[in-house]
């Protein structure tokens, strides 16, 4: 919002264009998509590696027909070449909108690694254009303009995820809903180009940027949600395919959905001739209501109700909803250099820490609902530094007020690592169960996890990252301790 004329649909959003022509290079769109994909998935300033951002391609590319005809457009993703970009971004949390392509024909596979885009067809806007022909009348439904249908020029098939309008929308450029009159300008290209705007736009370019406005919208929902964090790629694909929040194509499911048919034209009235035989489904039309609804509602972190503190390190990003799920989204903690001795600020008794190391302690707490019968903590996470890291993991105990040691592991810096601590012998679970606290809970379970890494010199520090950090109880896979002497 410029407060200059309309507004569009992300009136908050910071934009940015990577133009994909120009006068000395001609095309560029590889170089705009890479480009984009640079700037939108920047963490340099130690935000959230899954930095929320949406990025809208909203043009197609030439492909070969596979029936041998004149070549024609099909989705970005389904190329070699633009799919591996694609694939880049999507892999650096950048949610990528596409158009669908504007050949009527069915859409090729996407390329392996880029199928996570958001591939959007055009609709007709859900009101009747154009009125039936007659009460009765078998092709209504099949009409210009019914019940958000396919316009004829979309493509369509099984990777169509979802539905903008593919015509009558408005947006900057033509002049036919709006035509300012020139004033003075500092360059003559820019004369006749200023305060225009059309209602006409139109194809699945213009439906892609629609439902790229949407999405952009509900990522700023979801960090607003989710204390800073935005959602995968993945899950808005999901979302806007999920039945339950979109009007469906023609406000039918799918199975009755129309297909291409045999079409002729009566003046500006397209009309089905016969009832269609090949279905050309090009999914639903978001309904932004139940889109904003999943997002509110969805269990995209898991949330068990565990929480973390810092008790030595710095914490870089991240917070609760980071290490409630496997999902790339981290909890970065940068290590300290305390004196050799005791902890402070954690729960019950201090921790000893030894001299000299790169040292992060983190206390997990966890409430417990209904009896306590089997425990244990799980970690995935790594080293983002060179150096490995020694793994310690403690919990508290109620009975002896101590934290008893679970043991150790070495986490290094290659991909996330899975690590788990169940009880020792002689550990018996209802020792960890502190009921002290009242509440609805039954109880809580606590839980420590330091790393100790050597580092590379005195200056240098580890940081760690952590994709899961949960206490675990009552799942029958999780070990039983043997008895004492067992």
């Amino acid at each position: 919002d410029n407060l200059i004329g309309t507004t569009g649909l992300c009136t908050s959003s910071e934009p940015w264009f990577f133009p994909a022509m120009s006068t000395t290079d001609y095309n560029r769109l590889g170089t705009a998509i890479i480009n984009g994909i640079g700037e939108l998935s920047n963490t340099d300033d130690g935000g959230d590696p899954f930095p929320a951002n949406v990025m809208v391609l909203p043009v197609a590319r030439l492909a070969d027909d596979p029936t041998g005809q004149a070549a024609f457009s099909q989705p970005l993703n389904t190329s070699d070449i633009y799919g591996e970009f694609i694939a880049v971004g999507l892999d650096a949390g950048v949610t990528i909108v596409l158009s669908a392509g504007n050949a009527g024909a069915e859409v090729l596979e996407p390329f392996a690694g880029a199928e996570a885009a958001v591939t959007t067809g055009g609709c007709w806007p859900g009101f009747q254009l154009f009125p039936s022909t007659g009460v009765g009348d078998p092709n209504a439904m099949f009409q210009s303009g019914n019940n958000y249908c396919r316009s004829t020029t979309s493509n369509y098939g099984g990777t169509v995820n979802c539905t903008g309008w593919g015509t009558a929308v408005c947006t900057l450029g033509y002049g036919d809903l709006f035509l300012g009159e020139n004033v003075a300008v500092a360059s003559a290209e820019e004369v006749n180009q200023l305060r225009t705007y059309t209602a006409r736009w139109s194809g699945t370019s213009a439906s892609a940027c629609m439902v790229g406005g949407l999405v952009a919208n509900l990522q700023g929902f979801a960090k607003q949600t989710y204390l800073g964090l935005g959602l995968p790629p993945d899950i808005f694909q999901a979302m806007l395919t999920n039945a339950a929040n979109v009007i469906p194509q023609c406000g039918r499911v799918a199975a009755q959905q129309p297909g291409a048919g045999a079409i002729t034209t009566v003046g500006d009235t397209i009309e089905y001739t016969t009832p269609p035989t090949t279905l050309c489904p090009v999914g639903g039309f978001p309904d932004a209501r139940e889109c904003a609804t999943s997002v509110l509602t969805g269990n995209f972190f898991e949330d068990t109700g565990s929480t973390f503190k810092i008790v030595c390190g710095t914490k870089i990003q991240g917070n609760n909803f980071s290490v409630q799920r496997l999902d790339g989204k981290l909890l970065r903690v940068r290590s300290a250099r305390p004196l050799a001795g005791q902890s402070s600020g954690g729960y019950g008794p201090p921790l000893n820490y030894p001299p000299s190391a790169r040292v992060t302690d983190i206390q997990l707490t966890q409430p417990i609902v209904g009896d306590l019968e089997r425990v244990e903590v799980n970690l995935e996470g790594r080293t983002s530094t060179s150096a490995s890291a020694m793994v310690l993991v403690f919990i508290y105990n109620t009975l002896t007020v101590r934290w008893d040691f679970l043991g150790f592991q070495v986490m290094t810096n290659a991909a996330i690592q899975q690590l788990n601590f169940p009880l020792l012998a002689c550990q018996e679970v209802e020792n960890y169960l502190d009921t002290s606290g009242g509440g609805s809970e039954a109880g809580t379970v606590r839980a420590r996890v330091v790393t100790i890494g050597s580092g590379g010199g005195f200056a240098q520090q580890q940081v760690i990252d952590w994709d899961l950090m949960e206490i675990g109880y009552n799942n029958v896979l999780i070990p039983v301790p043997p008895p004492c002497g067992g």
